[in-house]
């Protein structure tokens, strides 16, 4: 039914002991490529091998220590070390 659409990742099964099965979910080199001024879907390769487990543990630790550092600047500042304002037009 679906099958004109490209995978949206490669998976890799193994035995990881008597009762247990590991899995492992790679995600596309590419996802989009410019072909001119146009945008197109790439034809997905999985050379990089690019995990999705450690991808999604590097993004949470991302956000947990930019999290952590705001409420630090919060809690030990008296005064606004960073500002914004809109632009004007």
């Amino acid at each position: 039914m679906y099958s004109d659409l490209p995978s949206l990742f490669n998976a890799e099964f193994r035995l990881a002991g008597s009762n247990a099965i590991a899995v492992n979910v790679f995600l596309p080199d590419t996802i989009f490529e410019w072909v001119g001024t146009t945008k197109k879907l790439a034809t997905f390769t999985y050379k990089e091998r690019i995990n999705l487990l450690s991808q999604s543990r590097e993004f949470l630790r991302l956000i947990a220590y930019s999290t952590k550092d705001a409420l630090s600047l919060l809690l030990t500042t008296t005064e606004p070390k960073y500002t914004f304002k809109k632009p004007t037009k």
